[in-house]
C-alpha cells in the first residue's frame, strides 16, 4: 500500500503543480549554445523600469533593452561573424530544442526562445523564417491560458513590446482614427499615450462607461482591436478586484492570441505592454519549495485514527516513509517535533508561521513571547530567507525553524503537511501578539458544539467577512481535501486573493471565478469563526474583559511585499505607527502580560468600545460597491 501510494502522489504532483518556470529542467539542450540554463535564460532581461500604473511607466516597465544580446547569446553563440547570423538564423533552433527533450521540460521556454528567434528574423528581414515562426508561436501562444502568464516569470510579453514592430506594419484602419465610430477609440488609445496620470485609471473610466457597453456590438465590428482591448482591462481589473469576473473576460482575451502578433505589435495598440502588467498582479509564482513527498503519508486520510493511538505509536506510523529524506531542510522534523511535543502535552494541536524580510528583526520577541504562554516547543517558524532563517535559530528552537522560499502559498502548505501527519494545525500570522495560549479556546468558546467544528476562522468585527489571519484546522479527511483544493485553485490562479478563495470555498460572503460545489466535489467542511469581539482580536475595535483576550493581530499592512508588488499597490500607502514596533520594540516585556504594560495596555485601551456593532456591514472589496455576493451570510445573523 505505501509504495502504491507514494508512486501516486508523485504523479499527481507532476500533473497538479507544473514547474512553469523551469526551476527543476537544468540545461538547455542543443542546438542551444552550451552552458544555458533555462532559468538564466529566463532572468537574463531587466526591463528599463519598474511597472505601475503611472502612464510613463506602462511602456519603459515593459522594454528589454538587452534582448537582441540575450537571443544572439543563446541561439547564435558568441565571436559569430556578422554576416554568418542570417544564414544560421534561417534553421529551427527551437524545434530541434523540442525535440530534444525542452518541450517536454521546459514549455513556455521553448516559446520564449521562438519568440527570441522570430524577433531576430524580422531585424534581419528573413521573410520566409519570420513567417514560418510568427505562425507556429501565435499558434503555440493560443493554448496557453493567461493565467499561466500572470504567474510565470518568462517575460513573453515584455520581450514581444520591445520589438521594432514598424519594420512590418499594419494597416492604419486598426487604429481606428478618422472614421464615423459609435465609440471614440482614438480617444481610448490616446489613455496610454499621455504620459502625465494614469493609465490604468483612465482605461477603466472608459470601458466602463455606459456609452461604450452600449455600444459594444456595434463597436467590435467598427474597431475589433479596441474591444479586445476593453475586454483586457476588464480582466485585469477583475484580476485585481473582483476575481468572480475573471471566467467572464477571459476567453475574450484568449481570443487576443488569435490575432497574428506583427498585427498585434504594429497595431498602433499597446497589447503587449498591457498583457506585461498583467503579471504585476499576481500573487504568488510557481516557486514551490515541497514535493510531493512532503505533502503526503499513507496515513493522511486517517487524522482520526492516528490521534487514537498513544502518541509513541502515532509518531511512529507518520515517520515510516520519511525515515530516508532526499531534502535535508524539509519541514517534515520540524512538524514532527512539534507534533511529537503537542503529544506530549495532552493535546494535537501544532503552531504555525511564517516571516522573512523586514519583520525577521522581530523573530527574537516573537520567540520570547510564544515560549511565555506555552507554545514554543509547538511553534514551527517557515523562515522565507536565509536572515529569517538565522535569526530563528538563534533565538527559536533551530529544529522547529525550516526554509523556504517567499511565496504565499507556503500559508497553506505548511499546515497540509501538519494535516498530513496526523495533527491539528493553528496557523498565526507574524503581524500577531499572543496574550495566552490560544490551545484551549479553540474548543470552548461561544457554542459547545464547536467540538464538531473542523476549521475555525479568524473574522471581522465590524463586517461580515472572513479572515485567515489565523485559523485553526482539524487532521480530518474532508479538510485535507479541501485544502488540497485550495491550494490548487490559488496555484492554478495566481492573481486570485488567498483570503477571498479561503471565504468562497467555504461558501461564505466572497466568491471566485468557479462553482464551489462542483470544484470542490465534497460537501464543505464543518467551520465556524473564533471570537471576535473578545478573545481573537484585529486591530479596531473590540469589547469584553481584558482578560479573556487571546491574541492580537495587527493586520500590518504589508501584503504586497509577499507578493512582490511595488509601490503602486494601495496596501503599500496603507500608513499608521507600526505595532509591530510597539509591542516587539525594546520596551516590552514578553514574560509578563501585555495589560500590565502601560505603554500595549494604551493601544488596546483605545479600541475598547462598550458592545459591539447592533448590524454587521456587508463584505465587500469597496464600501457601497456591489460585489458578486450581498456580502451578508448566516454570521451576521447570530
Amino acid at each position: 500500500m505505501l509504495v502504491r501510494f507514494v508512486s501516486w502522489a508523485a504523479v499527481a504532483w507532476q500533473l497538479d503543480f507544473p514547474d512553469h518556470d523551469c526551476e527543476r529542467a537544468g540545461e538547455v539542450p542543443p542546438p542551444v549554445v552550451r552552458g544555458w540554463l533555462w532559468a538564466n535564460v529566463r532572468d537574463a532581461l531587466q526591463p528599463a523600469c519598474s511597472v505601475s500604473k503611472r502612464t510613463a511607466h506602462l511602456q519603459c516597465g515593459a522594454s528589454l533593452p538587452d534582448w537582441r544580446a540575450l537571443a544572439l547569446g543563446v541561439l547564435v553563440g558568441p565571436q559569430v561573424p556578422e554576416d554568418r547570423i542570417p544564414d544560421l538564423l534561417q534553421s529551427d533552433i527551437a524545434a530541434n530544442v523540442r525535440s530534444a527533450g525542452g518541450s517536454a521540460s521546459c514549455p513556455l521556454g521553448c516559446l520564449f526562445l521562438d519568440a527570441l528567434h522570430m524577433l531576430l528574423t524580422l531585424e534581419y528581414k528573413l521573410s520566409d523564417a519570420y513567417a514560418a515562426l510568427s505562425v507556429r508561436f501565435g499558434q503555440a501562444l493560443q493554448d496557453i491560458p493567461f493565467a499561466v502568464w500572470v504567474g510565470s516569470r518568462w517575460p513573453v510579453f515584455a520581450l514581444l513590446n520591445s520589438a521594432n514592430w514598424g519594420v512590418v506594419g499594419a494597416p492604419a484602419a486598426y487604429r481606428c482614427d478618422g472614421v464615423a465610430l459609435s465609440v471614440d477609440w482614438g480617444r481610448f488609445r490616446q489613455v496610454f499615450e499621455n504620459l502625465h496620470g494614469s493609465w490604468w485609471q483612465k482605461s477603466i473610466e472608459f470601458v466602463y462607461h455606459p456609452e461604450v457597453g452600449q455600444s459594444m456590438f456595434t463597436a467590435s465590428k467598427q474597431c475589433l482591436y479596441g474591444v479586445y482591448m476593453s475586454n483586457l482591462i476588464k480582466l485585469l481589473w477583475a484580476m485585481e478586484s473582483e476575481s468572480s469576473a475573471y471566467a467572464i473576460y477571459a476567453p475574450y482575451v484568449q481570443w487576443i492570441f488569435y490575432e497574428s502578433p506583427h498585427l498585434l505589435g504594429a497595431s498602433g495598440w499597446p497589447f503587449f505592454a498591457v498583457l506585461h502588467h498583467g503579471t504585476a498582479l499576481r500573487r504568488h509564482g510557481f516557486i514551490v519549495d515541497y514535493d510531493a513527498s512532503d505533502l503526503s503519508s499513507p496515513f493522511m486520510w486517517h487524522g482520526p485514527y492516528l490521534q487514537s493511538l498513544p502518541p509513541e505509536r502515532h509518531l511512529a506510523l507518520v515517520s515510516l516513509q520519511h525515515s530516508e529524506r532526499k531534502v535535508p531542510d524539509s519541514g517534515f522534523h520540524a512538524v514532527r517535533r512539534a507534533g511529537a511535543a503537542a503529544r506530549q502535552m495532552g493535546t494535537f494541536v501544532v503552531y504555525a508561521t511564517m516571516v522573512y524580510g523586514s519583520f525577521t528583526k522581530y523573530i527574537r520577541g516573537y520567540a520570547a513571547r510564544a515560549s511565555a504562554v506555552g507554545i514554543a516547543q509547538r511553534l514551527v517558524v517557515f523562515a522565507l530567507d536565509g536572515g529569517a532563517h538565522a535569526e530563528c535559530s538563534e533565538h527559536h528552537d533551530p529544529e522547529l525553524c525550516v526554509s523556504g522560499s517567499v511565496s504565499v502559498l507556503n500559508k497553506f502548505f505548511l499546515p497540509l503537511q501538519v494535516l498530513a501527519l496526523g495533527f491539528n494545525v493553528m496557523w498565526l500570522d507574524f503581524d500577531i501578539y499572543l496574550f495566552s495560549d490560544p490551545t484551549p479556546h479553540l474548543f470552548a468558546w461561544r457554542l459547545p458544539t464547536h467540538v464538531h467544528h473542523d476549521i475555525l476562522m479568524a473574522y471581522a468585527f465590524e463586517s461580515d467577512c472572513l479572515c485567515n489571519g489565523f485559523f485553526y484546522m482539524r487532521s480530518r479527511p474532508d479538510v485535507v481535501r479541501w485544502l488540497q483544493k485550495l491550494i490548487q485553485w490559488l496555484y492554478d490562479n495566481p492573481f486570485e486573493h488567498d483570503q477571498r478563495a479561503m471565504a468562497a470555498l467555504l461558501n461564505y460572503t466572497e466568491r471566485i471565478s468557479v462553482d464551489v460545489e462542483q470544484y470542490l466535489d465534497q460537501a464543505v467542511p464543518r467551520w465556524h469563526v473564533l471570537d471576535v469581539e473578545n478573545r481573537f482580536l484585529h486591530f479596531g475595535h473590540w469589547t469584553g474583559d481584558a482578560d479573556k483576550i487571546v491574541l492580537f493581530h495587527f493586520m500590518d499592512g504589508s501584503a504586497f511585499d509577499l507578493y512582490g508588488r511595488a509601490d503602486w499597490d494601495a496596501s503599500v500607502n496603507f500608513r499608521r505607527p507600526s505595532l509591530m514596533d510597539i509591542f516587539y520594540g525594546a520596551e516590552t516585556n514578553h514574560t509578563e502580560h501585555p495589560m500590565r504594560q502601560p505603554h500595549l495596555a494604551a493601544v488596546m485601551q483605545r479600541q475598547w468600545v462598550a458592545s459591539p456593532p447592533t448590524k454587521r456591514q456587508p463584505c465587500g472589496i469597496l464600501p457601497n460597491v456591489a460585489g458578486a455576493h450581498e456580502g451578508l451570510g448566516w454570521l451576521a445573523s447570530i
